[in-house]
């Protein structure tokens, strides 16, 4: 009778044993399961980080070179109206004193010629250095806008004031690319279609942010029915593109705004 029970006793102990055993090697099973699928997880995510990233250097590398393109086709109409109407009125004016020196001989003719063709020379210069493809890293920012500015106050088709003097400090060249794209594109689409007399332009540097506003005193538009225009979703995608923070406000009889905040 003992020795029934201490057999029991001992076959009860090597099935617990072997259920130890089972549950042990299930836990463990279980464990190497989700290590690998955490890992997998991990490897996963991180891919798809890596390839999100690899998208977002391609976006912004495609927008900057279209920007350079479209700055560079505005400089080619800028420069072909800035021979036309100064340039070659200068030459004409050169010309015509240059001809008058047959019939007398003054000095002070002399001089004004001198004067003429140091005014050509640099409006040449200037001419040069717009079609520069990397005038934005000579210029900078600021620099860059007041040109634009100017510009367009030279045509006398609007009243631009630039308030671009308490900004200094150097953004990254690409970035400046972009902004300045952006700022083409809103004084072009104010031009064309608000009617307005006059746009601010103002690039201020503050708390580690640079920021530049552009607004004009036109007739405004309904946000919600232009939303989708090119020119609204241009502008919004280049800021996206360089992660500015973008504020763009338009009212009927009040005109348009459009801010942009980068943290440098």
């Amino acid at each position: 009778m003992e020795q029934a029970t201490v057999q029991s006793a001992q076959e009860a102990t090597e099935l617990s044993c072997d259920q130890a055993i089972v549950i042990f090697t299930i836990a463990f099973l279980l464990l190497i399961t989700l290590l690998l699928f955490f890992l997998f997880y991990i490897q996963k995510k991180q891919t798809s980080f890596i390839i999100k990233q690899r998208q977002q250097e391609e976006e912004f590398t495609k927008e900057l070179h279209h920007s350079i393109i479209e700055i560079q086709e505005n400089t080619l109409t800028h420069v072909g109206r800035e021979i036309h109407d100064n340039i070659g009125q200068l030459l004409s004016v050169i010309n015509l004193q240059l001809a008058s020196f047959q019939k007398v001989n003054q000095s002070d003719k002399i001089q004004d010629v001198q004067s003429h063709l140091k005014l050509a020379i640099e409006e040449l210069r200037g001419v040069s250095h717009s079609l520069s493809s990397d005038f934005i890293d000579k210029m900078g920012l600021e620099e860059a806008l007041k040109t634009e500015c100017e510009r367009i106050n030279k045509s006398g088709v609007i009243k631009v004031n630039c308030n671009c003097n308490n900004y200094h400090h150097e953004l990254d060249k690409q970035k400046e690319i972009i902004l300045l794209r952006i700022a083409q594109e809103f004084l072009n689409n104010s031009i064309k279609h608000s009617n307005t007399s006059k746009i601010d332009v103002d690039l201020n540097f503050k708390e580690n942010s640079l920021i530049l506003k552009l607004r004009d005193f036109g007739d405004g538009f309904d946000m919600q029915l232009n939303s989708k225009g090119m020119g609204i979703k241009n502008i919004l995608n280049r800021a996206k593109i360089i992660d500015a923070v973008t504020e763009y406000l338009s009212k009927k009889n009040w005109g348009t705004l459009l801010s942009l905040t980068l943290k440098t």
